[in-house]
């Protein structure tokens, strides 16, 4: 835990010192830029980090009740993919996302910010070690079940360390 805090902080540290020191006056506009959009992402790594720290905290409590309402899984993972590929998409790296989302709405009672940070961990992971594509899939099993799929072209997990579960 204190190796994911340190680093986004650390790195945040070193880039407001180099803004801050007097040979900052010495940097192109377009390496200023540049240092400003690591900071900006340091920025909201770290948000994202504090908030799942506080999720964690929340459901460890023995009085935690989830809220559960009706919630659009169809609405929810599409976002959570839109909104994770603007994130990693850089001028340097361009992953496609390719998504198989209907239309139709997938209802399901459960807490929507739970789902959110579950889809967002599980695509953040998916575009952290995909080659070149992202495959986002809701579909339904032959009793009407939702199913979800997340892949990315990367190379996967080793067989000593896979994991398979259910839902």
């Amino acid at each position: 835990l204190t190796h994911y805090l340190r680093t986004p902080i650390g790195s945040f540290k070193n880039i407001l010192d180099t803004l801050n020191s007097s040979e900052s006056s010495k940097l192109e506009p377009k390496v200023k830029s540049e240092l400003l959009g690591i900071a900006q992402k340091e920025v909201s790594y770290f948000e994202r980090l504090t908030e799942d720290l506080l999720i964690l905290a929340q459901v460890s409590e023995p009085m935690y009740r989830a809220e559960a309402t009706s919630v659009s899984l169809s609405e929810i993972l599409d976002s959570e993919a839109e909104s994770v590929a603007a994130q990693y998409s850089s001028e340097d790296r361009k992953i496609d996302l390719n998504k198989e989302i209907p239309e139709r709405e997938f209802k399901v009672s459960g807490d929507a910010h739970l789902l959110r940070r579950m889809f967002r961990n599980a695509l953040e992971n998916a575009f952290s070690f995909a080659h070149s594509a992202v495959d986002v899939r809701l579909s339904h099993d032959e009793i009407g079940q939702a199913v979800i799929s997340i892949a990315d072209d990367g190379p996967g997990p080793s067989e000593a360390t896979s994991i398979s579960f259910g839902i």
